[in-house]
């Protein structure tokens, strides 16, 4: 166990100066100073996100985890501008003398390291703190991209178990730039999506390097999984079905140990998970609680079509690299039939579940964002897919494909944060504008009346 461990603080260490953690970091770095300038009082925390954060100053600042200060009339404006015009709170429900916040706890526990130091430094600056002060706001920001960097290292890492050095890291820098995961680690970091990002991250790097040793994976390894998996879920419920990832982390282990250690990586689940529980039980009563009042997933009529190809938030129409990776990831059954099979599992499920849920949309969304913990499970069998192409003739189609594909993410990432790509809500209309804006050709712009 202590071997393990030490081999764990190392990776983290390693990370920290390897490119694939901090170029990320530059990047989200770049990306808000294109956006924001150098202002330090930017917030940070906003939408979903101050539902994610929420536990941590009703805890650490306000003492009050049934968020009953919310109800003072001395709040200050920096919490004041949360709450709706018609007096209510995004994502709470009026619970006794306070509220129960509908999103999980996994967010926080993750933020926490930041949170406390901007705890300490706020300590000195304020005379008095509400925990949304521009620290809060900084640190949460930065909490966002050090764990984009991390799950892009891990991605990374996970790729370099099985291909050289090029497609690894193509198919990381592809994934970053033609997909939805750089808005919600830059502009919506406050968002569960880049915490959710780096946890499938870690445990694809566990499953899959226990998948390529010869070894069966040692109790350490199990206790890992499990912690991981708990935080994973209690981040984002819907991440549960990663677990499936376990049929391939514990494919080489013999019967006789692999009970107890299973045992292991449940408890260890149960532990990282326990903060969730108390929170719910401080707040109602009850250790197992079903927080989304009034919404949920109706499994027998799911828009599947609307949810992968609709104009509004289509996964494949917004980011055709979805589909790309997944038919990578089909064409790695034969090689790979056991995991390939459980990974192809996995995103039928994913996308099922997505296409299930009461607003197929997720709300105000750049793109399908309930589909961002894919991108670590579809990461590793792209890169293989480029190792191949790399050796063949079609490896000038292919990157003229990823070219154009990364060039019109970015263009309509840019829209989309400066609205002038509708949030929720997109037509064909809405987006021929965008289109006919963007390329400044006058005539399509006259034919397209404006919707604003």
């Amino acid at each position: 166990m202590n071997v393990f461990v030490r081999r764990a603080f190392s990776t983290v260490w390693n990370a920290i100066a390897h490119p694939a953690f901090w170029l990320p970091i530059i990047l989200v770095a770049a990306i808000t100073v294109y956006f924001d300038g150098l202002r330090l009082d930017v917030r940070r925390i906003i939408s979903d996100g101050w539902g994610y954060y929420l536990p941590l100053p009703a805890i650490f600042v306000y003492g009050d985890p049934h968020l009953a200060f919310l109800n003072r009339l001395d709040l200050a404006s920096d919490v004041l501008h949360y709450r709706f015009s018609d007096g209510q709170w995004q994502g709470l429900h009026v619970h006794g003398v306070g509220y129960v916040d509908k999103y999980a706890f996994g967010t926080a526990v993750l933020q926490l390291p930041f949170f406390l130091i901007a705890l300490l430094i706020s300590h000195f600056r304020y005379v008095s703190i509400n925990g949304f002060e521009a620290p809060f706001q900084l640190a949460c920001g930065i909490s966002g991209a050090f764990y984009f960097g991390l799950g892009s290292f891990l991605i990374f890492r996970t790729c370099r178990l099985r291909y050289d050095v090029l497609p690894s890291a193509l198919a990381l820098a592809i994934v970053i730039l033609g997909s939805n995961i750089l808005h919600y680690a830059s502009t919506e970091g406050s968002f569960s999506h880049v915490y959710g990002y780096c946890l499938v991250a870690a445990l694809m790097y566990l499953t899959v390097s226990h998948a390529e040793s010869e070894e069966p994976p040692s109790l350490g390894a199990f206790v890992l999984f499990g912690a991981l998996m708990g935080l994973a879920v209690v981040t984002r419920p819907t991440n549960a079905v990663y677990s499936l990832l376990f049929i391939v982390f514990a494919g080489r282990t013999p019967m006789r140990i692999l009970l107890t250690r299973t045992v292991a990586a449940l408890l260890a689940s149960a532990i990282t998970a326990s903060p969730q529980m108390m929170w719910w039980y401080v707040m109602t009563g009850q250790p197992i609680y079903y927080s989304y009042e009034g919404e949920g997933f109706n499994f027998a009529s799911p828009q599947l079509m609307n949810y992968m190809f609709s104009i509004r938030k289509g996964l494949f129409f917004w980011h055709p690299l979805y589909l790309l990776m997944i038919l990578a990831l089909v064409a790695g059954l034969a090689r790979r039939p056991l995991e390939s099979a459980v990974s192809l599992l996995i995103v039928i499920v994913a996308i099922y579940a997505g296409a299930s849920w009461h607003d197929f949309a997720f709300g105000h969304s750049f793109g399908s964002r309930n589909s961002i913990e894919l991108l670590p499970l579809l990461a590793v069998p792209f890169a293989g897919g480029i190792a191949i192409i790399l050796g063949s003739r079609w490896r000038g189609v292919a990157a003229a494909t990823a070219v154009v594909l990364i060039a019109i993410n970015l263009v309509q990432f840019r829209g989309y944060s400066k609205s002038t790509i509708p949030h929720d809500q997109s037509t064909a209309a809405t987006y021929a504008r965008f289109w006919a804006l963007t390329l400044r050709i006058p005539a399509i712009e006259r034919l397209v009346p404006s919707t604003q």
